[in-house]
């Protein structure tokens, strides 16, 4: 009788642990104790974050990898410029924001040799201000590992998104084409 209790124990312990997606793995790497869907304010405390309007948490100052600056929570409730994250607030985003395209494209390397080769996508809007290169590693469904890097000198960032929808289906890369882009 004992054995067999045990062993229902054994049995039902191993089917109830999940293994973690190679994703999931690189974000614990570079944001320890950080996963998708876990509760934003533990995670804001322990790496002293800063309530960021419309967003979450954010600290720029944050250092994580050699070229990783800034991070950045965003939160699965709507948020004004005037409110807080609930103590519920899940993690819906984690952002992390690069030196230089140079630390960008190390990451890229990095990231392919661990998750394989991304699907690309170039994106170009009309006014052809905008040049960016879209790596993406699907993880579960829609979602998954986004690496965006400029293409030219310009002030937005390389940007590493952990909880990224596919570019098709992101609003913001309607026009994004699969593929490379064209050198810069």
């Amino acid at each position: 009788m004992i054995r067999s209790s045990l062993a229902l124990i054994c049995l039902v312990s191993a089917c109830g642990r999940t293994q973690s997606s190679p994703i999931a793995v690189v974000l614990d790497s570079l944001v320890p104790g950080t996963r998708i869907g876990a509760r934003a304010n533990p995670v804001a405390q322990k790496f002293s974050l800063a309530v960021e309007p419309f967003f979450g948490y954010s600290d720029t100052n944050y250092r994580a990898a050699s070229g990783i600056r800034g991070l950045f929570l965003q939160v699965d409730e709507h948020l004004s410029s005037a409110d807080r994250p609930s103590d519920s607030a899940r993690i819906a985003r984690v952002m992390l924001d690069f030196d230089s395209r140079q630390a960008a494209t190390s990451t890229l390397e990095v990231l392919t040799r661990k998750l394989g080769p991304p699907e690309r996508f170039c994106y170009k809007p009309a006014d052809k201000s905008l040049h960016v290169a879209l790596y993406f590693w699907p993880d579960r469904q829609a979602d998954g590992l986004l690496l965006m890097i400029p293409l030219q000198s310009s002030r937005l960032p390389a940007i590493l998104t952990f909880g990224s929808v596919r570019p098709e289906l992101h609003p913001d890369f309607k026009s994004a084409r699969r593929g490379g882009c064209d050198a810069a």
